[in-house]
């Protein structure tokens, strides 16, 4: 069951003007760039990197850099999870030249999505965030970062070229992201996108790296991510991820082996109900036969696993099932797993 460990107020942008955003009118660059610039911060890591040699084993410190976003007045601070990834030792720089260590909130690998803090001892400027769901292909967008890990608070404009572009990067997995032309380099990962109005509508994650390509960048939508932000500041992990039933099934499908179970109708039927499952808050026994869930018929275990695939924490099903020859219907909650590296309590 879910159970926040705190509540952080993110910055969101409120409509004043006009019917929708179509109607605000546009920053110039420059005074986006002085909107949003403060916001952006520069990145330095340390990983430790394990070697064998002729004469045996050595590490050794590797230092990177990246960019991130203040996203509270109380110094979280999004960026990507690949940033700060096996990190030792993470270092924040301000746009005002102040420097402060960082330490880990929570960080979601499938989503390339971190949160990191810091204790300021000066007022932050978090970012706004706006809608990339109101973006359209041509329209005009800033990014602000941290290139080469040595130019932090460099400012490039481009256009959005493409929505919802799918993007494999190596060794990280697919994405779904905006493709922008504006100036994307190594270190810019983790740093803003921002709109005409100033808005926060995408995290750097990512460029085309093939010689002679250029104008290739990619920014994960803010509207794809700000659930897993929230959940990340609230519980430590993505929410409406590890949603399992918790049982273990049996087919029985020909003679033989309902005599060896000692029942008298075919289908799937639960062995195994594991402790502290969502099928043991709901009741569900063994020897239970599952003949529905959400009105489909059930004739193995496959289809409950693809039918439960489907679902989000939190959501409810309805399941019939057969116990001692009568059917009852049951309303079953399915509550996400909590992992076991879950870091909720770093909140503060």
């Amino acid at each position: 069951m879910l159970q926040a460990s705190g509540s952080t107020v993110l910055y969101r942008s409120v409509e004043t003007t006009g019917d929708g955003v179509d109607d605000r009118e546009d920053l110039s660059i420059s005074d986006v760039a002085a909107l949003c610039a403060d916001s952006v911060v520069e990145i330095a890591t340390e990983t430790t990197v394990n070697s064998w040699g002729l004469f045996g084993n050595s590490s050794y410190l590797v230092p990177g850099a990246g960019s991130g976003i203040i996203i509270s007045d109380t110094g979280h601070i999004l960026t990507c999870a690949h940033v700060i990834e096996d990190a030792q030792t993470i270092a924040v720089r301000l746009r005002n030249g102040e420097s402060y260590e960082a330490t880990v909130v929570a960080a979601d690998e499938e989503s390339d999505v971190a949160i990191i803090k810091i204790e300021p001892t000066s007022e932050l400027t978090p970012a706004v965030f706006g809608s990339s769901d109101d973006l359209q292909v041509g329209d005009s967008v800033v990014a602000i970062g941290n290139p080469l890990g040595e130019l932090g608070g460099s400012v490039t404009e481009g256009i959005i070229s493409a929505m919802d572009r799918e993007v494999t990067i190596q060794n990280k997995g697919t994405f779904t992201v905006l493709q922008t032309s504006a100036a994307i380099n190594s270190g810019n990962s983790g740093g803003g996108l921002f709109n005409r109005q100033g808005e926060l509508i995408g995290m750097v994650n990512a460029k085309a790296s093939e010689v002679g390509v250029e104008g290739l960048g990619f920014a994960l939508p803010i509207d794809e991510i700000s659930d897993i932000i929230e959940d990340l500041l609230n519980y430590g992990y993505v929410t409406d991820r590890g949603v399992t039933l918790g049982v273990v099934m049996v087919d029985i499908n020909d003679e033989r082996t309902a005599i060896s179970y000692g029942v008298d109708q075919y289908g799937c039927y639960i062995y195994q109900v594991n402790a502290d499952s969502n099928a043991a808050y709901a009741g569900l026994r063994a020897g239970d036969r599952i003949i529905s869930i959400d009105g489909e018929a059930i004739d193995d275990g496959d289809e409950v696993v693809e039918i439960i695939s489907n679902h989000k924490a939190n959501d409810q099903i309805t399941m019939v099932i057969e116990r001692n020859g009568r059917e009852i219907e049951m309303d079953i909650t399915l509550y996400g797993s909590v992992p076991n590296d879950a870091t909720a309590t770093a909140l503060s």
